[in-house]
């Protein structure tokens, strides 16, 4: 996979984001972000030599959204050195985060080069990075970048002029069942090799049905051993009317996503929606311009079902479209390239039609920086007023022994104090005090942090109404903590400590 001796300069585009990631290396994992937990939590239990799934996370059908009773185990297994070595691995997963998003660069620019110039690749390497949310997560724990690099050294693999050899065929068939066992977005690669085998015939069809059948193998494995679709699946709507209108709401809703990749976010109002336009027209133009060249592609089969799977997954979230920035990016770049040099294509292109992408890859670059720079760190939620403070009394009161909470992020609860948690719903009061007594909870914490009002404002509507069954025993800043009477509920169940 090494590009010509002449092209080794292209790995100066790493130097962008490389820099800007190490200045945003001190942000936190945010109120809003709670995943993390879940995945140091499978890893903790299956280093403690408990079942996978065994975490201390109550999944609640209530509310799915929070995450599924047990997420596929990609993560987690990378995970188990660390979380052996120590009790706070998160910055010992730092530098492993960081080269999973340097790998996927690199294999996105090296794809570019190849397929298109070194030149274009250079340019993709430097911008696929620079979008601020990109730059915050390089080195945060979870699995989206990870599978990224999987994404493109499955499609870098896969689009190989040349017919595979027996150690790049078992390379493709791992990196896409590691895909796959990473996030289960990563279906998307199995409907695609098959479209691939069919526009492409002469290409070694053994290799690619054997590698499919791996990648079907770990999917299935993961959907069966492992309870990982239960969130997803109580969410998916049943009616025509229902998924046509959920499917055009994920188009409106990865727009920003779309606005994203063309990192114009530093940019003044009316400025920023005109680049936003005017990069979006330069995108459809070279996008369509490509796949009149690479309809037959992988990476053009693997965007069609990709984009088909995250239109159809429960939440629409940005970071979902970043295996696909690469690709928007050039589109940028080709349809830039192709109206600039459309007046002369039956003529001598002058010289500086060239160096006009070059500039505009400065000066989005400049800007990302500044963006980079300003934007104020993002703090741990540990380290929120109230938080630390709440974790410490639930670890180590009188009366921990035993307890499962509701808190708006139950999983990263779980993780600092090892009690099995809830989180918040939207219900009735009678719905709040059933489920709590068929969960077994305990104890209930009011306050969200801007995180989950809807649901923070359904608990105190239920302590409202049920004065009886909630007892206050402890605050402090937005926090209230709530004894639950439980009352005539009855027993749970099995209450084994996580």
């Amino acid at each position: 996979m090494r590009l010509p001796r002449p092209n080794r300069l292209w790995a100066l585009g790493l130097l962008p984001f490389l820099a800007l990631a190490l200045v945003r290396l001190q942000d936190g994992a945010s109120a809003q972000h709670g995943d993390y937990a879940q995945y140091l939590l499978h890893a903790r239990a299956v280093t403690e030599g408990r079942a996978y799934e065994d975490t201390g996370y109550l999944y609640t059908e209530l509310n799915p959204v929070i995450g599924p009773v047990a997420y596929p185990p990609g993560l987690p297994l990378a995970l188990l050195p660390v979380v052996a070595a120590s009790d706070d691995p998160r910055p010992l997963a730092r530098p492993l985060m960081l080269l999973f998003a340097l790998g996927f660069l690199v294999l996105a620019a090296i794809y570019f080069a190849r397929r298109e110039s070194v030149r274009t690749g250079w340019f993709v390497a430097i911008l696929a990075g620079l979008s601020l949310p990109f730059l915050q997560w390089s080195t945060k724990l979870g699995t989206d970048i990870p599978f990224c690099a999987l994404i493109w050294l499955t499609i870098l693999l896969m689009d190989r002029p040349e017919r595979p050899t027996r150690g790049s065929a078992v390379l493709l068939a791992l990196a896409g069942g590691a895909a796959i066992a990473f996030r289960s977005a990563g279906i998307a690669l199995i409907p695609a090799a098959l479209l691939y085998l069919l526009l492409n015939r002469r290409r070694g069809p053994g290799v690619i049905l054997s590698c499919v059948a791996l990648w079907v193998a770990v999917f299935v494995a993961s959907a069966v051993l492992l309870p990982t679709a239960s969130s997803y699946a109580d969410q998916i709507p049943r009616s025509p009317g229902k998924i046509v209108s959920y499917l055009l709401g994920g188009v409106l809703d990865y727009r920003h996503a779309f606005s994203d990749a063309v990192l114009g976010s530093w940019l003044p109002g009316l400025t920023a929606k005109l680049w936003r336009g005017l990069a979006l027209a330069l995108m459809a133009v070279g996008l369509i311009g490509w796949l009149r060249r690479e309809w037959r592609s992988y990476l053009a089969c693997f965007t069609l079902f990709y984009a088909g799977v995250v239109l159809a997954f429960p939440a629409h979230m940005t970071r979902y479209i970043w295996p696909l920035y690469p690709l928007l990016l050039y589109g940028v770049l080709r349809g830039l390239t192709s109206v600039l040099t459309f007046r002369f294509r039956t003529g001598t292109t002058p010289r500086w039609i060239h160096a006009v992408p070059a500039a505009v890859v400065l000066v989005l670059v400049a800007g990302q920086a500044w963006v980079a720079l300003r934007a104020p760190r993002v703090p741990d939620l540990r380290e929120e007023p109230g938080v630390q403070a709440l974790m410490d009394h639930l670890r180590t009161g009188a009366d921990a022994e035993g307890r499962r909470v509701v808190f708006f992020k139950p999983r990263v609860l779980t993780w600092e104090t090892r009690l099995p948690a809830m989180g918040l719903v939207v219900a009735s009061p009678d719905a709040w005090v059933g489920e709590l007594c068929s969960q077994g909870i305990t104890d209930v914490v009011t306050g969200n942090l801007g995180a989950a009002p809807a649901g923070d404002k359904s608990l105190r509507q239920a302590i409202a109404a049920h004065p009886e069954r909630f007892e206050k025993t402890w605050s402090e800043g937005a926090f209230v903590l709530y004894r639950f009477d439980r009352g005539t509920c009855a027993d749970p169940g099995s209450d084994s400590p996580r």
